[in-house]
């Protein structure tokens, strides 16, 4: 039945990945230049928009910047709570039983 398919697309906000934070953060550029317009293409694609990236968001104010390019695709995003610094939190720092809901 193809209404019970379902297509996942994750991407990172930083283009730049390391299992260290610590790495990351001393990367000169962990944007990398096309992270932006291969967020951008992507999120057409998805049914639901679902911010997931934890207060890593913070490091070079890339959470608000994903976040403003998602907002102008006109679509809704979600998240599964946010931080005290207002970033979606990341799956890991939750229980199974979070649902998602709409980010305003």
């Amino acid at each position: 039945r193809l209404d019970a398919l379902a297509f996942l697309l994750f991407f990172n906000i930083f283009a730049f990945c390391a299992t260290d934070p610590r790495v990351m953060r001393s990367e000169p550029d962990p944007v990398g230049p096309d992270n932006d317009a291969a967020i951008a293409e992507s999120a057409p694609w998805a049914d639901r928009i679902l911010c997931a990236w934890g207060n890593h968001g913070d490091h070079l104010n890339r959470g608000r910047a994903v976040e403003a390019l998602l907002r102008a695709t006109g679509r809704p995003l979600w998240h599964l709570g946010l931080t005290r610094s207002g970033q979606p939190t990341h799956p890991l720092y939750i229980g199974y039983d979070r649902q998602p809901e709409p980010w305003p």
